[in-house]
């Protein structure tokens, strides 16, 4: 899944940015997930959904086109992906995330470095920034986080040699490296649920790989190779 986060002050643009890269991305075939960062309680004012998880530890509603679940506890996006099944995930806010790229929505200098954390694709302005790639067309902006955009797992497990996610995350940004480069979703053992992989941190691939072909070799016709299991959960 491509991804990338749209940052930016308040009032900046973001939501009419996100929406036209979300047409721009339906015109090309493809599936797009958004997720919006909110500093304040998400809009659930005089609805019965509002009643229900004011009780309820999670709220499911489903109607004939929509389907909206709610968790009255704080979830994080790496979590979450698997749900989403889309081809473009696009990041709403999320500033401080240290996993995947930024796109700037900013026209001085000064707003850009304050809001530069060294994983900056680009920027969203109508103005020329020395020392950053300046995005003007939209078409522009979706091929490049279709070449470009990218999620780490955000376990900071260092597999890779890097104190966290957001070391490998900048060396990616500045084309020093490549995301396969993640032990977490790139190694020997490589688990999914309904298609969407499962990252695994170096402990828990060791114990499930060696546990795996410890109980196997014990069976007849075993051998060394390539191991495909299919379990219904």
């Amino acid at each position: 899944m491509q991804a990338a986060a749209l940052i930016g002050y308040k009032d900046s643009g973001k939501t009419t940015l996100a929406l036209e890269l979300c047409k721009r991305f339906k015109e090309l075939g493809l599936k797009i997930a958004v997720a919006k960062f909110s500093h304040h309680r998400l809009a659930l004012e005089g609805t019965d959904t509002e009643v229900l998880s004011d009780y309820a530890d999670s709220v499911l509603g489903l109607s004939e086109d929509r389907t909206q679940l709610i968790w009255n506890s704080k979830k994080y996006l790496p979590d979450l992906t698997g749900l989403l099944q889309a081809d473009v995930l696009l990041v709403e806010g999320g500033k401080s995330l240290a996993y995947l790229p930024k796109i700037i929505l900013a026209d001085t200098r000064q707003a850009i470095q304050e809001l530069d954390s060294g994983m900056t694709l680009g920027v969203w302005s109508e103005h020329d920034v020395p020392g950053y790639t300046v995005v003007r067309e939209i078409n522009d902006l979706a091929r490049m986080i279709m070449e470009k955009g990218f999620m780490l797992p955000g376990l900071d497990c260092s597999a890779c040699g890097r104190n966290d996610c957001a070391e490998l995350a900048r060396e990616i940004v500045r084309g020093e490296a490549s995301a396969r480069e993640c032990q977490a979703r790139y190694s020997s053992l490589q688990v999914t649920i309904n298609g969407t992989q499962l990252p695994l941190n170096p402990f828990v691939n060791a114990i499930l790989a060696n546990g795996i072909k410890g109980m196997l070799s014990s069976l007849k016709g075993y051998q060394p190779g390539q191991i495909n299991i299919s379990l219904e959960a």
